[in-house]
């Protein structure tokens, strides 16, 4: 992927492309495993919502969650759009025991799309995020 350093950012914002050797399902399977939970919290159309998600840790990374504005549409070529972006909103307050860190998604995006052969997928992303809390230096540096 590509990244772009912003002056007084520690963390880049990534743009990646990538063809995973799967089917879209397998693949959006796979994202699901990251989460602990995901809750629709209010819905404004069929495609657009209010969501809460825990996404789960990963040793040494402690547990973030989320809540942000979401918005997928399914797409002529068989492939998927997701756009979300994190908002403070009173349905979801920050988790006051601290188990979970609230992630800060400045703006996340993903369209995956079967390859013609439909046994693969590429996935096109673009994130630009601040995990919060405390990070490994050696992950930093590989964002």
């Amino acid at each position: 992927g590509k990244r772009k350093y912003i002056s007084g950012r520690d963390l880049a914002i990534i743009r990646g492309e990538v063809v995973i050797p799967a089917h879209i399902i397998d693949v959006l399977g796979f994202f699901a495993r990251m989460l602990e939970s995901l809750e629709e919290l209010k819905k404004f159309s069929s495609h657009s919502m209010l969501t809460s998600a825990k996404i789960k840790g990963v040793w040494p990374v402690s547990p973030r969650d989320t809540c942000e504005l979401l918005h997928w549409r399914v797409m002529e070529d068989g492939g998927a759009i997701f756009f979300h972006f994190s908002v403070a909103d009173d349905a979801k307050p920050v988790d006051p025991s601290g188990t979970f860190v609230r992630a800060d998604n400045i703006v996340m995006g993903y369209y995956l799309r079967p390859t013609e052969d439909g046994l693969a997928t590429e996935v096109f992303s673009l994130m630009d995020s601040d995990p919060q809390g405390s990070l490994p230096t050696f992950l930093i540096n590989q964002a």
